[in-house]
C-alpha cells in the first residue's frame, strides 16, 4: 500500500523549467485544494534546504565547524526543517540565505485546474505577461547571484592557472564520443581546435604524460579525456594510450561501449600483464580501463608499479592521457600529478561555486605541478551556434 501512495503522490508532482529562466514551476494536483498547496510548498521549502545543506558542507570544508558563517547557516537549516510543514510564510520572509529561492508559494485554490464556460483568454493573458516579466526580473538576480563560472573572462580573471579554452555544451542530437573529425559540428571542431592548442604546448614543454582532472566529477572531465585521445590519434596521426586511473568510479570503458575489463588496478597489483589488458580502440589508440580491486586505490597508486607502467607508456606512445578522479573528493589525482609531466583542470560553466573550485586548486600539494591550463567545459554560447560554426 505505501508503494501505490508514494506512485500516486509521484504523479500528482509535476516539475517544469520556466522557458529562457533559471526558474522551475512546480505543479501539485489533489482532490483536496489544502493538501495540494501543502504538499507544493514542503516540496519547495526542502530544494531550499537542501541548497542550503550544499552550501553549509562547502563552509564547513572551508572554515571549519565552528566559524560564524558555519553556525548561523547550520541554525537556518535546523530552523526550516523545523517548520517544513507550518503554513506559508510571505514571500518577503522567504527570501534567505539560500541561492534558491521560493518566488511564489502555494496557495489554496479558488477553482479546479480545469473549468469552462468563462472567457479567460484576457486574464491568462495578463498572467502570462506578468509572470514572464517577473521571470525575466528573477532570472536576471538569480544570474547576478550565482556564483559558478559562466564565461572565460571570469577565469581568466580568478583562477591561477592559464586559460587553454573552452568547449561547447553539446546538442541532444550529438553524442559524448567524437565518431569522426570530419564533420563541420561546432562541439567536434571545438575538441579538433583545442587539442592543436594542447599539441603545441606539450611539444614545446617535450610533455608526454598529460594528467586531466576536476573539481567535482560532475565537470565533464571524461567526455574531455576521451575525445582529446580521439583528436590526437586522428587528426595527428599520434600513437596515443588512454589510461583511466579512476579506480572509485571507472567511466571510460563505458563512454567508449565496452564492458569493463581487466585493466590498471590488476596491473598495479601484478594479477595481469599490461600488454595483456590494453585494449585498441581505433589506429593509434588504444585503452587501458581502470579495472576493478579491493585495495586501497592510494595503496596502488602509490607503488612503484605505476611509475613503471607510465615509463613503459613513454616508450610506447607520444602520447599519455590519464583521467583521475575529481580532485576535491580525493587525492588519487594529487598523487598521480609527481609521475606525469603535465595536467589540465577542467571547469564546467554553471555548475560548481567559484570558491569550491579555488580551495580545491589552492590545496593543490605538489605546488611545482605543471598545468597545461583550464578548459571550461559545458560553455553555453550567446551567438547561435550556425555563427561560430560557419566563420
Amino acid at each position: 500500500a505505501i508503494y501505490e501512495a508514494v506512485e500516486a503522490l509521484r504523479e500528482s508532482i509535476e516539475i517544469e523549467p520556466v522557458k529562457s529562466t533559471n526558474m522551475l514551476r512546480l505543479t501539485v494536483e489533489d482532490f483536496d485544494p489544502v493538501a495540494a498547496a501543502r504538499i507544493a510548498n514542503v516540496i519547495s521549502r526542502s530544494f531550499v534546504i537542501f541548497d542550503l545543506e550544499q552550501q553549509l558542507a562547502e563552509y564547513q570544508l572551508k572554515y571549519g565547524e565552528t566559524h560564524q558563517i558555519v553556525q548561523q547557516l547550520s541554525a537556518d537549516v535546523d530552523r526550516l526543517v523545523k517548520r517544513i510543514l507550518s503554513e506559508p510564510r510571505s514571500n518577503i520572509e522567504s527570501i534567505g540565505p539560500a541561492s534558491t529561492k521560493i518566488i511564489a508559494a502555494a496557495s489554496i485554490p479558488l477553482k479546479p485546474k480545469k473549468f469552462l464556460g468563462e472567457k479567460i483568454w484576457l486574464p491568462v493573458l495578463v498572467v502570462i505577461f506578468f509572470a514572464a516579466f517577473v521571470s525575466v526580473l528573477v532570472a536576471l538576480v538569480l544570474d547576478f547571484l550565482d556564483q559558478s563560472f559562466k564565461s572565460p573572462q571570469e577565469v581568466k580573471a580568478e583562477i591561477k592557472i592559464p586559460y587553454l579554452g573552452f568547449l561547447p555544451r553539446k546538442s541532444w542530437l550529438e553524442a559524448q564520443i567524437i565518431k569522426r573529425f570530419s564533420t563541420r559540428s561546432l562541439y567536434d571542431k571545438a575538441y579538433a581546435k583545442l587539442a592543436g592548442q594542447i599539441r603545441l604546448l606539450i611539444k614545446g614543454r617535450n610533455a608526454q604524460t598529460i594528467l586531466v582532472t576536476s573539481t567535482l566529477s560532475r565537470e565533464g572531465a571524461n567526455p574531455v579525456v576521451a575525445n582529446l585521445g580521439l583528436a590526437f590519434s586522428e587528426e595527428f596521426a599520434q600513437p596515443t594510450l588512454i589510461i583511466d586511473a579512476n579506480l572509485h568510479v571507472p567511466t571510460l570503458a563505458k563512454l567508449f561501449n565496452l564492458s569493463e575489463s581487466a585493466g590498471l588496478a590488476e596491473v598495479l597489483s601484478e594479477k595481469e600483464s599490461l600488454e595483456k589488458v590494453l585494449l585498441d580502440l581505433k589506429p593509434n589508440l588504444k585503452l587501458l580501463c581502470a579495472g576493478s580491486s579491493r585495495e586501497n586505490s592510494m595503496a596502488l597508486l602509490s607503488s612503484a608499479k605505476l611509475a613503471e607502467v607510465l615509463q613503459w607508456a613513454r616508450k610506447k606512445f607520444q602520447l599519455v592521457i590519464i583521467n583521475t578522479p575529481s580532485a576535491l573528493e580525493y587525492k588519487d589525482a594529487e598523487l598521480i600529478s609527481t609521475l606525469v609531466d603535465a595536467g589540465i583542470y577542467v571547469i564546467s560553466e554553471g555548475k560548481t561555486r567559484r570558491q569550491v573550485v579555488m580551495h580545491a586548486i589552492d590545496d593543490w600539494g605538489n605546488m611545482s605541478f605543471d598545468w597545461l591550463g583550464v578548459i571550461l567545459n559545458n560553455r553555453r554560447l550567446a551567438i547561435p551556434g550556425i555563427i561560430y560554426k560557419w566563420t
